[in-house]
């Protein structure tokens, strides 16, 4: 009777630990995945940053000529956008 009862027991710490092991690579795994996804964020935003400064330099003074390109700096932040979804899709 014992006997059994410390086997049931084993078994179920042994079932735990499976599970406990199982979970903590699933959130090590979240862990990865979410930090190369900021990663991808910052490198991007660094991009978008340079090309925005790109776009505004020696147009600082003229209101007007920002303005009229502003789409430009637009088609670019939504391109970054898309392709930072599509891998995160990939």
């Amino acid at each position: 009777m014992l006997e059994d009862y410390t086997n049931s027991r084993q078994g179920k710490e042994q079932e735990c630990r499976k599970l406990w092991a199982k979970s903590l690579a699933e959130r090590n795994q979240r862990d990865l995945q979410t930090q190369g996804e900021q990663a991808e964020r910052h490198r991007l935003a660094e991009t978008l940053d340079f090309e925005i400064k790109r776009w505004a330099a020696g147009n600082e003074g003229n209101l007007r000529a920002l303005l009229s390109t502003l789409h430009y700096a637009k088609a670019l932040a939504e391109k970054n956008q898309r392709d930072l979804q599509t891998q995160r899709a990939s």
